[in-house]
């Protein structure tokens, strides 16, 4: 059975992320099993990291990161994401039973509160009245603009990067 979820506003924090390693390798992933690490830096960079002491001295700096570990019946896959100003992980958890599912999912809820990220929107900017008509029909030319006056848009803006799989 697996339970998937998207929880937006939400980057889990390294320290829960820490937490929630240490309760799955101690209760769940005992015995060797199958691991994924990646990080998506700043700059575009994308890691994978062999251990998990690796990937939690660098996950406080990602933009994007990607938590997987697998064995037999069990499988955990965190996604922490963005796209556009909205931040959100997606979890995915696949066991033979529901209670553990459900557990896995409190420890992730518990730390929500710490882990949670809103990014600041730009104010909203109100266009001006519009002119009320005066019954007169008239028709008026428009100055020309110079090129250099008109707006372009920026062409280094950071675009979202697709989810690590």
């Amino acid at each position: 059975m697996t339970k998937s979820q998207i929880v937006k506003n939400m980057r889990l924090h390294p320290v829960a992320m820490t937490e929630l390693d240490k309760y799955l390798t101690t209760t769940i992933f005992t015995s060797p099993h199958s691991t994924n690490f990646e990080l998506v830096q700043p700059s575009s960079v994308c890691w994978r990291f062999d251990t998990i002491d690796q990937f939690l001295a660098e996950y406080p700096r990602s933009l994007e990161a990607l938590y997987q570990r697998a064995s037999g019946l069990y499988e955990i896959e965190i996604v922490n994401s963005y796209e556009g100003l909205e931040v959100f992980s997606q979890v995915t958890v696949r066991a033979p039973d529901r209670d553990t599912i459900e557990r896995i999912f409190e420890l992730i809820e518990a730390c929500r509160k710490v882990s949670t990220i809103v990014l600041k929107t730009q104010p909203d900017r109100k266009a001006p009245p519009l002119p009320k008509p005066t019954g007169k029909s008239k028709q008026t030319s428009s100055p020309k603009t110079n090129r250099r006056d008109r707006k372009r848009p920026c062409r280094n803006t950071l675009r979202p990067l697709r989810p690590l799989r």
